[in-house]
């Protein structure tokens, strides 16, 4: 059997990589261990190093293939891949013709992909928003679209939906999602969206992240890993996450960041000040020219006054490494989702700065909403007195997260269940064979 699994980012986004990762073990314990699954990714060479251990193929998104270029020529250029890739579904839909040398070397490469495959399944996460319409939602359906294109039973994997406040883009969403067969979401708030887009067609489930079934290295491997970092136990950590969020559809954005850095920074004092701990920054989404979270991560870090007192990590670790070293702060704020999930996996009591519905969901589901802070209106004060609170409570949290972590599991490990369930009452086709048809 073959899988291709779409909407996914790059190795660079660590979150992207935990349900990736989650997915291809899960997915291969349901379906079989003999199943060929290929991933496409924003940056191929990159990845193909790293899920090459895991036996996936990786394959470029051949729509954009220099992000370095001007944005004009991106758009152009997406604008022809997309024809080009367009008009090859459809020769292959109605003539069973196969893409052909006109298409170009990567865009052949890429619609064969989906030619081939038996089951296309779109990679857990929060791309079906118009936050970012443009760079973010229309390339993700796009990648969909195609799957239907050529007739592939799609299953969405463990979505978040929404908001999509624009009529258009909420069309739009509505046109490709509701012909997949099988759409699972990962919290509450997104059932709340298959209302509003009436999702009438695929079978919804409510699971979870399927981020919860990863599992964290041993706690000698994160303890030398902190050593490595020059950190130990000598004080209390404190773990943060950070996100350069651009405040979409908000007035003054520009000031609403600035007051969100400086939030941080203050609160980063505080905790160093009031309870004498070690502050360790942990960058969940990084690229190689140093942008992502490392822009933010160096704002605050310049605003902190404590510096001697501050560590920021840039190595490029595995999902599961960074879960081992979260594992070892006393308490962790995080404002990246999946960063607060790692932490929650080993324990450690979270308080969660929310940029989007799919946190406060999240924390929902686990019984934690109290301690969810929305970005867009987070105060010093408030978040302080929080942290009090929750420093107060740690250790009795520890033993609620335990077992709300095991629900979760429970949850997350319905995903890959669900896709052998719809696989098994599939109607077969007959696969596409590899010479099958005619080249164009």
């Amino acid at each position: 059997m073959k899988v291709l699994i779409v909407n996914g980012c790059s190795w660079h986004n660590k979150g992207d990589v935990s349900i990736r990762l989650s997915m291809i073990e899960s997915l291969r314990g349901a379906l079989g261990s003999g199943t060929e699954i290929s991933l496409l990714s924003m940056t191929p060479e990159i990845d193909a190093a790293h899920y090459g251990r895991y036996q996936a193929r990786v394959l470029g998104w051949a729509v954009v293939t220099d992000f370095s270029r001007s944005k004009t020529y991106k758009v152009l250029s997406a604008a022809g891949s997309v024809t080009l890739l367009s008009l090859g579904a459809a020769l292959f839909r109605v003539l069973r013709i196969r893409p052909g040398r006109w298409i170009g070397a990567d865009r052949k490469k890429l619609l064969e992909a989906y030619i081939d495959a038996d089951l296309v399944i779109s990679s857990g996460g929060g791309f079906l928003s118009d936050n970012f319409p443009l760079a973010a939602l229309l390339p993700n359906l796009f990648q969909l679209s195609l799957a239907l294109l050529v007739n592939k039973p799609v299953v969405m994997y463990a979505q978040s939906i929404g908001p999509l406040k624009n009529r258009v883009f909420a069309f739009l969403t509505r046109m490709v999602i509701n012909r997949a067969k099988v759409i699972m979401i990962r919290e509450e708030l997104s059932r709340e969206w298959v209302t509003r887009l009436r999702l009438d067609r695929p079978k919804v489930h409510m699971t979870a992240d399927a981020a919860f079934l990863m599992r964290p290295v041993d706690r000698d491997t994160a303890r030398a890993l902190l050593a490595k970092e020059g950190l130990d136990r000598k004080r209390p950590l404190v773990g943060m996450t950070v996100v350069k969020w651009s405040f979409p559809r908000l007035e003054e954005p520009g000031l609403k960041y600035r007051h969100y850095v400086k939030t941080i920074a203050e609160v980063a004092d505080y905790l160093v000040e009031k309870h004498s701990v070690h502050i360790v920054f942990i960058e969940g989404v990084t690229d190689a020219s140093g942008g992502g979270d490392r822009i933010t991560t160096r704002e605050v870090y310049d605003l902190v006054k404590n510096k001697d007192r501050v560590t920021v990590i840039r190595e490029d670790y595995w999902p599961q490494e960074l879960m081992g070293i979260m594992g070892e702060m006393d308490l962790f704020i995080g404002t990246r989702m999946h960063s607060n999930i790692f932490a929650l996996i080993s324990g450690v009591p979270v308080i969660a700065i929310a940029y989007g519905h799919k946190t406060h969901g999240i924390m929902g589901m686990m019984g934690l909403e109290k301690w969810v802070f929305p970005i867009e209106t987070v105060q010093p004060d408030r978040l302080k007195s929080s942290i009090d609170e929750l420093w107060g409570q740690r250790e009795a949290m520890k033993g609620y997260i335990a077992g709300r972590i095991e629900l979760m599991r429970e949850q997350a490990a319905r995903n890959p269940q669900i896709v052998k369930e719809f696989w098994e009452s599939w109607p077969k086709r007959p696969t596409v064979p590899g010479k099958g048809g005619r080249d164009a």
